[in-house]
């Protein structure tokens, strides 16, 4: 299993460079299915963030942040996706 979670994983970093973002999500989302870390959950919220769906951002930051609760990084990006989310008009915060 570790070693198709590195595959998948290598795989999304080249997708993911080459801008082909729904090939991206596809790829993250065999990633958090092999191994549902915080990093995962991270990457996948920088690829919902791409694309646009702030709100499928934000909750895979939250379940980030659920798994590593202190990690800055996380936070920080979840400040800014609500910034996002504010800008858009939108008030509903999903963790609140």
């Amino acid at each position: 299993m570790q070693r198709q979670f590195t595959i998948e994983y290598a795989r999304y970093f080249r997708t993911s460079a080459r801008e082909d973002l729904d090939r991206a999500l596809e790829l993250i989302s065999q990633v958090i299915e092999l191994n549902p870390s915080a990093s995962a959950h991270n990457m996948g919220s920088k690829v919902y963030h791409e694309l646009g769906d702030i709100k499928e951002a934000i909750s895979d930051i939250d379940e980030a942040i659920r798994r590593e609760p202190g990690d800055f990084e996380y936070l920080s990006n979840r400040q800014y996706l609500l910034g996002l989310q504010d800008n858009s008009g939108s008030d509903d915060d999903p963790a609140a």
